[in-house]
């Protein structure tokens, strides 16, 4: 190995920030910028290049981590305007197409935070998922519900016979309707044919409201993790 290489010049880029690279600026006698890196890749580069004797010309460096820039920069080792660069450089496989990657000194990994949203009071976030004209017509199909049942128990003297007490009785009607809308057990079956057709059409509608404000809530609640965590990221 060659020991003296008379001063060969190698021309060197500096790419990320402080304290990967560090700059300093000087003007030489034909007012041209020169500029120097001391940071620790270039350091390290500059002891070899003392000891062989090498030349080193920094480039103008790059001073922001942008991808975009860096591997515009990086472009000139095809074109032949660059031999060496040091500093923060991805690690990327389109880069190994046109640089040969040396031993990395220090690695750096990228960690994106996404800050927790504000807590929701949980009476807003319910009544947020569905608009006022819904709740209005659940509220409406349930006291609907609840009077029909009871008054399908009550019209024919067959079924008032026939029924269960407590679907003959006002306030069970109400309290099953509830217990059918949220999704429990209700005290007592229906007995006769119609009042179960009823029941069976009503447990059917509150079921699938039921799904619906599932999917509707998971969509609502995920929606404002989005709109808080993009908002901060904007702050």
């Amino acid at each position: 190995m060659h020991n003296d290489f008379l001063g060969y010049k190698l021309r060197m880029i500096s790419l990320g920030m402080d304290p990967y690279i560090i700059i300093t600026n000087s003007t030489d006698e034909n007012g041209t910028t020169v500029y120097d890196d001391n940071g620790l890749g270039s350091n390290t580069f500059k002891l070899f290049a003392e000891k062989y004797n090498i030349t080193i010309a920094f480039l103008e460096p790059i001073e922001t981590f942008d991808l975009m820039s860096i591997a515009a920069s990086l472009q000139g080792s095809i074109t032949n305007e660059l031999d060496y660069a040091v500093g923060v450089i991805p690690i990327h496989p389109q880069l190994g197409s046109f640089l040969d990657l040396s031993v990395a000194y220090t690695f750096e990994h990228l960690r994106m935070q996404i800050p927790c949203p504000k807590q929701i009071p949980r009476i807003e976030r319910i009544v947020s998922i569905f608009s006022v004209v819904t709740w209005i017509m659940l509220m409406v199909i349930y006291l609907l519900g609840s009077l029909t049942l009871w008054f399908v128990s009550n019209v024919h003297i067959h079924n008032h016979r026939m029924e269960s007490i407590s679907s003959r009785n006002i306030m069970q009607c109400f309290y099953n309707a509830w217990a059918i809308f949220l999704g429990v057990s209700v005290t007592e079956i229906p007995r006769t044919c119609n009042v179960r057709l009823l029941f069976i059409f009503y447990v059917c509608y509150c079921y699938a409201m039921s799904m619906v404000f599932k999917l509707s809530s998971r969509h609502f609640l995920l929606s404002l993790v989005m709109d808080e965590s993009s908002h901060r990221m904007k702050k």
